[in-house]
């Protein structure tokens, strides 16, 4: 496994932010999907930067979203399209026509699932996915031993979650399904890169990377893709041991 880890918060978005650009530069037009969550912002702004130094087109890819709470939209402060929208599609300059995100209003959850599946068929896969990791080892809306076959599925969401989302609404709203893009898609991408930072996910980084893969823990099974790279803070790689070369 390729793993790096750096001091702080900042040098992993800093850095994470040189990686993206350098494999975007190197591969223009690949359909490109990040996380919606709190770690990848700084990286998101970091990765604005490089545009404005002219070290990066953002533009030149096409992006898909990784996930939506099913039941909101844009209108609701925290959701996945709104935190994306306004922390980096409008701000990087993103065309409307370079966008597919999930519709978390639409009248048909197999319907959003299909239409979503079908973009990713068109661009022939993700070429670049990034991801974080959720407290209980949950990627995108993939939840502990909810590997459902299919591009984009639908998840029950655990009762985790839940408690988690309030840091994202700022109160606890009535939501009971993720709809994602599914393992299959997942598995199937390119290139993955993997951001887990903070001492809060101290544990969930060792059953990450060091305990066997297990359905229970979703972000675990990454360590079968031949292409995914993890970047951790000092803080979040306390627990790995001798795995890693880390001067923290």
């Amino acid at each position: 496994m390729d793993i790096r880890v750096f001091d702080n918060h900042d040098e992993l978005s800093r850095n994470a932010a040189i990686f993206i650009a350098e494999h975007m530069n190197q591969n223009p037009g690949g359909l490109t999907c990040f996380a919606a969550g709190n770690t990848p912002l700084r990286t998101f702004q970091e990765l604005i930067k490089l545009q404005s130094q002219g070290k990066v087109d953002l533009s030149s890819s096409y992006y898909v979203s990784l996930d939506e709470w099913w039941g909101i939209g844009y209108e609701t402060k925290g959701s996945c399209v709104q935190v994306m929208t306004d922390t980096f599609y409008k701000p990087a300059g993103i065309p409307s026509d370079r966008i597919k995100v999930f519709n978390g209003l639409a009248d048909s959850i197999e319907e959003e699932k299909e239409r979503i599946a079908s973009y990713i068929r068109a661009h022939g896969g993700i070429d670049l996915l990034l991801l974080g990791v959720g407290m209980n080892g949950h990627i995108g809306f993939i939840e502990p031993n909810q590997f459902k076959p299919g591009a984009c599925v639908d998840v029950p969401l655990s009762d985790v979650t839940k408690q988690v989302s309030v840091k994202y609404f700022g109160k606890q709203l009535n939501l009971q399904t993720g709809i994602t893009i599914g393992y299959d898609t997942i598995k199937a991408a390119k290139k993955i890169l993997v951001l887990i930072s903070g001492e809060e996910k101290a544990e969930i980084a060792k059953k990450t990377l060091i305990d066997a893969p297990c359905e229970e823990i979703p972000s675990s099974m990454l360590q079968k893709h031949e292409n995914a790279v993890f970047f951790l803070d000092c803080k979040a790689a306390r627990l790995l041991g001798n795995i890693v070369n880390k001067n923290c």
